[in-house]
């Protein structure tokens, strides 16, 4: 095959022709699409709010640290609420979330043999609904990690200082 020669992709199915059920699949994943980026917003906001409710501890719980019965442990939870909000800080950074097709594939898509725009554009949709899920999941798995820290740093704030 010489360098010169243009590919076109084959298509499993004329879709010069939008069926019933085309327009089914387009919608779910439009809609689907959408709901990650939301999902990633809801995520988000868990993520600001326990940080402020992290800092509303320190700040108030700090005062009375001198008075504890168990210093260390007292601390020690501090410390735990304190990694918790530095842990919450790197699940809030913001990351490279994929919004659909770029500009430049309806730029594009007036040069696109018919039918290929809606094969390209449906791939794209589900590769950006592959990569924002890891990334949703990777968030929520911090998150996870930072409610049980501020959990126990709960416990140990209550242990150190009437224990």
């Amino acid at each position: 095959m010489e360098s010169s020669e243009i590919i076109t992709p084959t298509l499993k199915k004329d879709y010069t022709v939008i069926t019933d059920e085309d327009k089914i699949i387009f919608d779910h994943l439009f809609d689907r699409h959408k709901n990650l980026l939301s999902y990633v917003d809801g995520v988000d906001t868990k993520f600001s709010q326990i940080i402020a409710l992290n800092g509303l501890i320190i700040s108030f719980i700090i005062f009375i640290a001198g008075t504890a019965k168990d210093f260390h442990t007292f601390i020690f939870g501090i410390i735990l609420i304190i990694g918790s909000m530095i842990i919450g800080v790197f699940g809030y950074f913001t990351r490279n979330f994929y919004p659909g097709a770029a500009v430049k594939f309806f730029e594009d898509y007036d040069s696109f043999p018919k039918g290929v725009g809606l094969v390209k554009l449906k791939k794209q949709l589900l590769l950006d609904i592959e990569r924002n899920e890891k990334k949703l999941e990777s968030k929520a798995n911090i998150f996870n990690i930072m409610i049980p820290l501020v959990i126990f740093g709960l416990i140990c704030i209550l242990v150190g200082y009437y224990g």
